[in-house]
């Protein structure tokens, strides 16, 4: 199979001409004006290799790197050259046997190969050695996969210093069936205007910081992470200010309009105009606040630790 792919590379490379004008030999692999992508020529210093080093390998380069290397020996080798994107992936898949099967998930460049999943390192190739009586391949060392998980008993003891907010949370949702309030969030949000965003999502001071509630949505800095973590574990006068922003930054159920004004702004010409501004309040499953407090957690503390997983499917979280 892979001396196959040997000698294609090998004759590919000898019948295709050179792109004229450049400085240097570029060979392109498919279409001439994706210069590319190359086949190319290489003498294997690649560790894992030393058997072969100086003997002459062909393949398939892309930018920068040369993702798919044969060896006259009938080995293959697979690097990403530190770029685990999906242009790789497809590239890679590309050029491979056809009983192999490269993607992206997780992060990772993953290649399928007889019912097995095996990563593709970032740094140095991926070696996979051929076996004459077989027509195959064997993965060169595929040592066990080191993958981050939650520690439970880390987990535990960062949500216990919270239970006092989240008791408070569960009761406060419980007695609204999970409404919050507009009155509530004008008590506590700091005065409009300058403190509310275009969506209408408010500002709240907590100790002597001013926390807006889309900095808590979405993606949020482990700095952000641990500063509402402190907040939660702190004074119980603040849990209302962080249960109206906890919520305005999570998914809500359902939304009802309580108020609708009519109100006069100015336009960008400087000229008058009446608006109407509707105000809602949403209501919330207490355990998508729940989870959103872990999400928190998770990037405000230490509560990883790490386990080894077998060579063979796909998995995420991998380090």
């Amino acid at each position: 199979m892979s001396l196959d792919q040997y000698n294609y590379f090998k004759e590919k490379f000898l019948n295709t001409a050179p792109i004229r004008g450049r400085s240097t030999e570029i060979k392109p692999i498919a279409q001439r004006r994706r210069d590319w992508e190359q086949v190319v020529k290489r003498y294997v210093v690649e560790d894992g290799a030393l058997d072969m080093e100086g003997q002459e390998a062909y393949g398939a380069h892309l930018y920068k790197t040369d993702c798919i290397l044969y060896l006259p020996n009938g080995d293959m080798h697979v690097k990403t050259g530190g770029w685990p994107t999906p242009t790789t992936a497809e590239f890679i898949s590309r050029w491979a046997p056809r009983n192999m099967r490269c993607y992206k998930k997780y992060n990772k460049i993953w290649i399928d190969y007889q019912g097995q999943s095996y990563p593709i390192d970032t740094q140095k190739p991926t070696v996979f050695r051929f076996i004459n009586n077989t027509d195959g391949y064997t993965i060169e060392n595929p040592a066990p996969l080191l993958q981050k998980v939650v520690d439970r008993t880390k987990m535990k003891e960062a949500r216990e210093k919270l239970n006092a907010f989240r008791n408070y949370a569960s009761i406060m949702l419980k007695l609204s069936d999970g409404w919050i309030s507009n009155e509530l969030v004008d008590q506590h949000a700091e005065p409009s205007g300058q403190h509310r965003d275009y969506w209408g999502r408010r500002t709240y001071k907590v100790g002597d910081k001013l926390m807006r509630s889309y900095e808590l949505s979405g993606s949020v800095g482990n700095q952000t992470a641990k500063d509402v973590y402190e907040a939660l574990c702190g004074d119980e006068s603040q849990f209302p200010a962080l249960l109206c922003m906890i919520c305005s930054a999570s998914d809500s159920l359902e939304s009802r309009v309580v108020k609708t004004e009519q109100v006069e702004t100015i336009d960008y010409r400087g000229n008058p105009r009446i608006d109407t501004v509707t105000t809602r309040e949403y209501q919330y499953n207490h355990k998508t606040i729940d989870n959103r407090i872990n999400f928190f957690i998770k990037k405000a503390c230490d509560v990883y630790t790490t386990k080894e997983v077998p060579v063979g499917k796909v998995v995420t979280n991998l380090l």
